[in-house]
């Protein structure tokens, strides 16, 4: 029998002097399922837009830090819920 565990989305560093950047959007929901690669959600930094891809297979269990909010690098945005 597997059991679940949550895996930390976090701020990853994407730009060489951006230590905090805002969500625009989350581009999977609560209760979606998620593969590696996907994309979860698109970052603003002080350049361009990029997005976000899914280090975990699972279930999107919870979205911390939500749209139109500022994250700084290494700080948890949300949690996949994985198989063990």
């Amino acid at each position: 029998m597997s059991e679940a565990q949550l895996t930390p989305i976090v701020m990853p560093p994407l730009g060489d002097s951006a230590d905090e950047m805002r969500i625009v959007r989350w581009l999977k929901a609560e209760g979606d399922q998620v593969h590696k690669g996907d994309p979860l959600f698109e970052v603003e930094t002080d350049k361009t837009t990029l997005q976000v891809e899914a280090y975990a297979a699972g279930t999107l269990a919870e979205i911390r830090v939500g749209d139109d909010q500022i994250a700084r690098v290494g700080d948890t945005v949300g949690w996949i819920e994985t198989q063990a």
